[in-house]
C-alpha cells in the first residue's frame, strides 16, 4: 500500500551513500507520485487487505489509512495516502535522518510513549546499518552468495543443495511426479531447518559452520535418510489416520497440523542492468513499528519475534542480539560474475532451497523453478504440506512410504513470491521473472 517502512530507510540511505549516482532527493519522487495520485486496489491486494485487517485497523490512525469511509478500499477503487505523500516530500528534503532523528521520529517516538513503550530518540539510531561479509560457497559450477548468520537462508541452503547432492537427487526425477525425491527432500528440509535452530547469532554464541557445511556432515544426514526408510507399504496406516490418500491428491484435507501462514507484508525487488550492477532487494512490515499504528501515513505491523529453536524471527534481548530471520537474497557467480540473482517474501529460508535446487539440481528454467509446487518441511506426524499441483499418483506413493499428503492451495502467496533475473547463458541477454503466487510484475527497458 506504498508505505515505507522506517527501520528500512537507514539501511537505503547506507546504500545510496556507497553506491549511489542520482541525488537522494530524486530517489523519492516515484514514491511521492504514487502516494499523491494512489493507485488502483488489485483482487489480490484486496484479499490482503481484508486478512490484515484486523490489525491494519485496530487504532483510530490505521482505519483512517485504511478505511476512510468506512470501509476498505475494494478491487479497482485508486488508493491514495496523502499523508505519506508529505511525509515523503519531507524525507526528501531533509534527508533519510528525517525518519531518525526528525519530526517523523519525533511522532514515532511520542506516540509509543503514549501507548506505554518506553521508546528515546536516541533509540532510533541505535542499531545503525552495517556490511558484512556474504556467506560464500560453491555448488556445481556456481558461486552462491547470500547473507551471513544470524541471517539463517544461506546456512540452510547451503546444508540443503549438500545433503540432496549426496542422495543424487537429481537423477531420481523431478519431487512433483516423483513420491522418493519428495520423500527425501521433505526429510531432509526438516532436518536441516531443525539442525540451523542450534546456530544463533555469532557475536553471542559460537557457530561451528565448518562443521555444518563440510561434506562429511552432508554424507551423514543422507546416508541416515537413505537408510531409514520404511520396509513395508504403509498405505494402510495413511488411510487410518487421514483418509483416502487419492482424495487427497484432489485437495481434500487429511490430518496434520496446518503451517501457520508467514507474514504478507513483504515485497521483494531484483534489478540488473546492462554494466553488471545487480541488486536483489527486500522490504518488509514484519519486522519493527508500533503494530497496527500508522505516522503520518507510514503503516506499520509490528515484529513478528519469537524465541525458541524453530522460531522464524528470533533474536535474544541481551547482548545486542539481532534477528535470525532477515529475509535475505541471493546471488549466484560464475567466474566471479554474477548470473543470477533471486529473493522473496514469506519464509524465504524454506523456500529459497527449494527454488535453487530446481535450477541447480533439476536444470529448470528459473521461471519454471519458481512456479513448480512448493512445500513446507514434513511435519513431525508425517504429514507433508504441498502446493496441490503435483501428479495425482504422489499422494498414494507417499502413502506408501507413510506420508499423509496434505494439499494447500496450488499457488499459495503465503510461501512467496520469486523476483528473479538472470543471464542468459548462450546470448548473454538478461532476462527477469516473477513468479505468479502474488502481484509482482516482471519488465525491462
Amino acid at each position: 500500500m506504498a508505505a515505507c517502512i522506517p527501520g528500512f530507510i537507514p539501511g537505503l540511505a547506507a546504500a545510496h551513500g556507497r553506491f549511489g549516482t542520482k541525488p537522494w532527493a530524486g530517489l523519492c519522487q516515484s514514491a511521492i507520485h504514487w502516494a499523491e495520485e494512489g493507485h488502483p486496489v488489485s483482487s489480490f491486494e484486496f484479499s490482503q487487505l481484508s486478512f490484515d485487517a484486523p490489525y491494519t485497523t485496530y487504532f483510530p490512525a490505521g482505519r483512517e489509512l485504511y478505511t476512510p469511509n468506512g470501509f476498505l478500499p475494494q478491487a479497482g477503487e485508486r488508493f491514495r495516502n496523502p499523508k505519506l505523500a508529505a511525509t515523503l516530500r519531507k524525507l526528501a528534503s531533509d534527508g533519510p535522518e528525517y525518519f531518525t532523528k526528525g519530526d517523523w521520529a519525533r511522532h514515532f517516538v511520542a506516540e509509543g510513549n503514549r501507548l506505554g513503550w518506553k521508546i528515546k530518540l536516541d533509540d532510533m539510531t541505535a542499531v545503525p546499518p552495517r556490511w558484512v561479509e556474504p556467506l560464500r560457497y560453491r555448488f556445481r559450477d556456481s558461486e552462491i552468495v547470500q547473507l551471513n548468520l544470524p541471517e539463517r537462508t544461506g546456512v540452510v541452503s547451503a546444508m540443503f543443495l549438500g545433503v540432496l547432492e549426496q542422495l543424487g537427487i537429481g537423477s531420481m526425477g523431478h519431487y512433483s511426479q516423483s513420491p522418493e525425491t519428495l520423500y527425501y527432500m521433505a526429510h531432509a528440509l526438516r532436518w536441516v531447518n531443525w539442525e540451523i535452530g542450534m546456530l544463533h547469532d555469532p557475536e553471542l554464541f559460537d557457530t561451528p559452520m565448518d562443521l555444518l557445511l563440510s561434506k562429511e556432515k552432508h554424507k551423514l544426514i543422507a546416508d541416515t535418510i537413505r537408510r531409514t526408510k520404511p520396509k513395508i507399504d504403509l498405505t494402510e496406516h495413511v488411510r487410518l489416520i487421514s483418509g483416502n490418500p487419492a482424495l487427497a491428491a484432489a485437495g481434500m484435507p487429511t490430518a496434520g497440523p496446518s503451517t501457520p501462514p508467514a507474514s504478507a507484508g513483504s515485497c521483494e525487488l531484483s534489478v540488473a542492468d546492462s554494466q553488471g550492477n545487480w541488486c536483489q532487494l527486500l522490504n518488509t512490515m514484519a519486522s519493527g513499528g508500533i503494530p497496527g499504528i500508522a505516522i503520518d501515513g507510514v503503516s506499520m505491523a509490528g515484529t513478528a519475534a519469537d524465541f525458541g529453536l524453530d522460531a522464524m524471527f528470533s533474536g535474544f534481548l541481551t547482548g545486542k542480539g539481532r534477528l535470525t530471520f532477515i529475509t535475505g537474497s541471493t546471488l549466484l557467480l560464475k567466474d566471479g560474475r554474477p548470473w543470477l540473482g533471486l529473493g522473496t517474501p514469506g519464509t524465504p529460508h524454506l523456500t529459497v532451497p527449494q527454488v535453487l535446487a530446481n535450477i541447480l539440481e533439476f536444470g529448470m528454467d528459473p521461471y519454471e523453478a519458481a512456479a513448480a509446487p512448493r512445500f513446507w518441511p514434513l511435519h513431525e506426524n508425517y504429514s507433508l504440506e504441498i502446493e496441490a499441483r503435483v501428479a495425482p499418483e504422489m499422494a498414494n506413493g507417499l502413502a506408501r512410504l507413510g506420508i499423509a499428503m496434505k494439499p494447500m492451495q496450488m499457488n499459495e502467496f503465503h510461501m512467496g513470491s520469486f523476483q528473479i533475473s538472470w543471464r542468459d547463458p548462450k546470448t548473454g541477454a538478461l532476462n527477469a521473472s516473477a513468479d505468479p503466487r502474488r502481484c509482482g510484475k516482471a519488465d525491462g527497458i
